[in-house]
């Protein structure tokens, strides 16, 4: 064998060493935070705004700080209510608790709260709608997560 061949040897497997060992490495690392934004607007000039903002891990059990807000362009009598909705892995869906802002003309209200979800996430849902029950399909806009 010569010494050039016997080098190319060495270098070969100390390179597929290390990527075995990279990848090890990557496997055990701890899932890096997350930061998620989801946001919608009502079409055509409707009465707010929404949005949400997760930071945390999603794998292997989802755990995330939260915060929503909803913003009401009018003074109407409608407050506006967010809610996320999440898809699981195991195929499930959760609906989480709706938060209804303050009503009136250039009022934000915001929540900060936590999404912990053991079963871990396969996507989430913004959704953001009016107070008034009877104008749910009317007054409704949604994002979504991954895009």
């Amino acid at each position: 064998m010569s010494e050039s061949s016997r080098a190319k040897r060495i270098v070969t497997l100390s390179a597929a060493l290390l990527t075995a060992a990279a990848a090890t490495i990557a496997v055990a690392a701890p899932a890096q935070a997350a930061t998620i934004k989801l946001a919608c607007k009502a079409p055509n000039g409707r009465p707010f705004d929404g949005q949400a903002v997760l930071t945390g891990s999603g794998a292997p059990k989802a755990k995330y700080d939260v915060t929503i807000s909803v913003f009401d362009r009018f003074d109407d009598n409608r407050a506006p209510k967010a809610r996320l909705i999440s898809l699981n892995q195991d195929g499930s869906v959760t609906e989480y608790p709706w938060h209804t802002g303050d009503q009136g003309a250039s009022v934000q209200s915001y929540w900060n709260t936590t999404l912990q979800q053991p079963k871990g996430l396969k996507g989430l849902n913004l959704q953001v709608t009016s107070s008034v029950a009877s104008e749910f399909a009317i007054f409704l806009c949604t994002d979504a997560y991954p895009k």
